[in-house]
This record gives structure tokens, C-alpha cells and sequence, in this order.
């Protein structure tokens, strides 16, 4: 009988001790980030806990991270991809739909037909076409100090050293900038638009240094090459946009950077949860605009 008892004792024991660590373990923030935005990751990964969980992946490795045995663990989920297929976008929204977890896209634009397919997808950009603009604006601003070409000319002639594959965000920026620095009569010449892989960026610019006064550059991978690079004069050589939690080429002053402040728009997205029943963003600190359910983050310059 004693032994009956000592076994009935030991099995509540594993019973109770198996239901306390299953409701211990608690629900999670899953924040799936694109490699291409490797440098946001770097920064988030070093706050990974039991309820905030980073995963650097594709668009198509998703199911991965969402699926039967997960979903009933995940609080939120925030994409931050700028370069979503369009069939990854609808399954997610739909399986977020379906098991009611709210549902976050940060530093893309996302058509608003997709976001009305549920009452808990949100938004957090950027209006890039805006932010061309208006860093065309800065670029202006530095004409006549930083940005006059070696030779005194009038001309400023560059090149744009783009990614293989160019996403809709930096293109938008890239073109908006340019059509800006036109029509404020910035004379340019671009000598070439070039689609390189990142192993090929600086041996091209070195190349073709004596014949270009700038390169733009689009790709937050590319820009980190040029802390390699032998500048040829004390004024802006290149300009460019980059995705991270801070400006990192505000003190190089042969580069001119629009840095995308990645942390204020997890910041948004932080708020927006808190307040997730009450409909109200008063978000501090931040300038922004709201357009149906898109928050349009604007950046500093």
C-alpha cells in the first residue's frame, strides 16, 4: 500500500510540476527580419527573450516560424521585409487572421487592399517618395560647399551603384531625389546605373573614381564597404540611404547618408500594441502621418 501511495505522490508531482511549466511559458513577439536588412536584425538580436524573438529569414521561410505548433505561442507578429511576395503577404495575413494575432509590417509599403483584409494589420513606413525629395532638398542645402566637382565645373557628374535586385522602397527614394535635385537646377550627369553584387562595388568605384565626383548608393550593404575606401577629396563622394538603428556615416564627411532610423518604427509598433482596443497612437517623439491603417514614420534630416 505504501508503495501505491508513493507512486500515486510522485505521479501528482509530475502532473502539477508539467501544468506549471506549460503555463510558464509565456507568449512571445515574433519578428521575422529580411536578410537584406541584416543590419536591423544586428541590432534587435541582442534583446532576444522568452517573449521577444528575432528570426532573420525570407519571405518564403515563414511557415517555418507560423505554423500549427507555434501559432498558439505567438502574441504579435512583425514582418520587416522590404521585399515581401505577394503570395508570403496574403498567407500570413491570413493565417494572423485566422487565429487573431495582431499583425505588424515595418519599413515597407504595403497596399492598403492587402492591409482591409484584416482589422489587425498595420503598417509602419515611410512615405519614400517624401523622403527623395526632401534629402534632395539637403543635397541642395550642400551644393555649393560640399558638393561642387573637383575640377570647379559646373557638371556634377555621378554613377549609381545599385543592387542586384532593387526594391520598390530604395527606388522610389532614388528616383524621387534625383527628379528633386533637377528641378532645384542641381546639374547632373550620370555616366551609368549599375547593378553590381557587393564583392564588386569597390573595385568598380576605384576604377572609375577619376571620372565620377559622386556614387550613389542604395544598399545598406554596400554602404559599409566604404570604410575601406580611400576617398579622393575632402567633399561628398557618396550619397546614399541606409536601414539601421543608427546614422553610422554621420561623421564621415565624404559621405552624405539618409539613415532610416529602424528603432522608431519599432517604437510604433510598440504603441500601436499597447493601444491595440483603443484605437489612439499618440506616438511620442515622432513625426508622422496616418492614412487608413499606414503609419508613414518621418525621419530626420
Amino acid at each position: 500500500m505504501n508503495h501505491l501511495k508513493k507512486l500515486f505522490t510522485l505521479t501528482l508531482l509530475i502532473f502539477l510540476c508539467g501544468c506549471v511549466e506549460g503555463n510558464d511559458i509565456p507568449d512571445y513577439n515574433l519578428n521575422l527580419i529580411s536578410p537584406s536588412l541584416f543590419y536591423v536584425y544586428d541590432h534587435y538580436k541582442q534583446y532576444e527573450s522568452e517573449t521577444d524573438k528575432y528570426i532573420n529569414c525570407e519571405s518564403s521561410d515563414y511557415s517555418q516560424y507560423i505554423n500549427e505548433q507555434t501559432i498558439k505561442d505567438i502574441h504579435s507578429v512583425t514582418v520587416c521585409d522590404d521585399k515581401i511576395e505577394e503570395g508570403d503577404l496574403s498567407a500570413i495575413i491570413k493565417v494572423c487572421k485566422d487565429n487573431n494575432i495582431p499583425l505588424f509590417f515595418v519599413m515597407n509599403n504595403i497596399a492598403e487592399n492587402a492591409l482591409s483584409e484584416y482589422d489587425k494589420a498595420y503598417c509602419i513606413s515611410a512615405d519614400y517618395n517624401y523622403i527623395g525629395e526632401k534629402f534632395g532638398d539637403k543635397i541642395y542645402e550642400i551644393w555649393t560647399d560640399s558638393l561642387k566637382d573637383r575640377d570647379n565645373n559646373q557638371i556634377l557628374t555621378y554613377a549609381a551603384i545599385l543592387p542586384e535586385s532593387l526594391s520598390d522602397n530604395q527606388s522610389r527614394f532614388y528616383r524621387s531625389m534625383t527628379e528633386r535635385m533637377k528641378l532645384l537646377g542641381i546639374p547632373l550627369d550620370l555616366t551609368e546605373e549599375i547593378y553590381l553584387s557587393k564583392g564588386d562595388v569597390l573595385s568598380y568605384c576605384v576604377e572609375n573614381q577619376k571620372k565620377n565626383e559622386c556614387f550613389f548608393v542604395l544598399d545598406s550593404a554596400y554602404l559599409s564597404l566604404f570604410g575601406e575606401y580611400e576617398f579622393y577629396s575632402d567633399g561628398v563622394e557618396v550619397i546614399g540611404m541606409d536601414f539601421s538603428a543608427e546614422n553610422r556615416y554621420s561623421d564621415n564627411s565624404n559621405m552624405l547618408v539618409c539613415n532610416i532610423d529602424c528603432k522608431e518604427y519599432f517604437d510604433a509598433r510598440d504603441e500601436i500594441l499597447s493601444n491595440l482596443d483603443e484605437q489612439s497612437y499618440p506616438f511620442k517623439n515622432l513625426d508622422y502621418t496616418i492614412i487608413e491603417k499606414t503609419i508613414y514614420i518621418e525621419p530626420e534630416f
